[in-house]
């Protein structure tokens, strides 16, 4: 009940149709709306469920959190000989920018996130590696009013930090081979379009 309630408040408080076809993303695909962006599974909540700002630590060890969870709107994760996971692919997101500060110190801090899911990376490896996958680091495009992005920063110290892009329940090879596939299907379309051309 409480769920149909935060539900209907939202609906009632949309403003656009977009606004209205994220609501529904996180329940069952037979009532998604067609043509509504099904590969984010990230679900917003109201801005009053989102805490403020958490932390979390690995020293010698590791932290992790996946599944459904509520991501802070400020977030920083510190890994110190350890190592910490974000698994962002169920997360629930609050509307704006959410704010990920990551620093690994000769350790490792993984983070995943689902395609379709507005990302900004900007970080430093100082003797160390702060990478995300070719497909964030082309120019975003304007998200649409109140949906949400994830800014992830920070620094890898003789360390990683590492961002990848994975649909639910995907493995990593598993993600390698599709966006293969996805590259390959895309050179056949331009090969296609400039044969067309002429």
């Amino acid at each position: 009940v409480d769920e149909y309630e935060r539900r209907v408040e939202a609906v009632e408080g949309a403003a656009t149709v977009e606004e209205m076809k994220r609501l529904i993303l996180d329940l069952d695909p037979d009532f998604a709306l067609e043509g509504a962006e099904t590969k984010a599974s990230t679900a917003l909540v109201p801005v009053a469920d989102v805490p403020d700002r958490r932390s979390l630590l690995a020293v010698f060890g590791s932290v992790s959190r996946g599944q459904r969870w509520v991501v802070p709107r400020a977030l920083k994760v510190t890994s110190v000989f350890g190592s910490a996971e974000l698994d962002l692919r169920e997360a629930q997101l609050g509307p704006g920018v959410t704010e990920i500060r990551a620093k690994a110190v000769m350790g490792s801090v993984e983070i995943t996130v689902p395609p379709g899911l507005q990302v900004e990376v900007d970080g430093t490896g100082i003797m160390g590696s702060f990478e995300s996958p070719p497909d964030l680091s082309a120019p975003p495009e304007a998200p649409a009013e109140g949906a949400p992005t994830v800014r992830i920063t920070g620094a890898a110290v003789m360390g990683a930090v590492e961002v990848d892009v994975r649909l639910p329940g995907e493995s990593p090879k598993d993600a390698r081979l599709r966006r293969r596939k996805e590259r390959k299907q895309l050179r056949e379309q331009q090969r296609k379009q400039l044969t067309d051309g002429e």
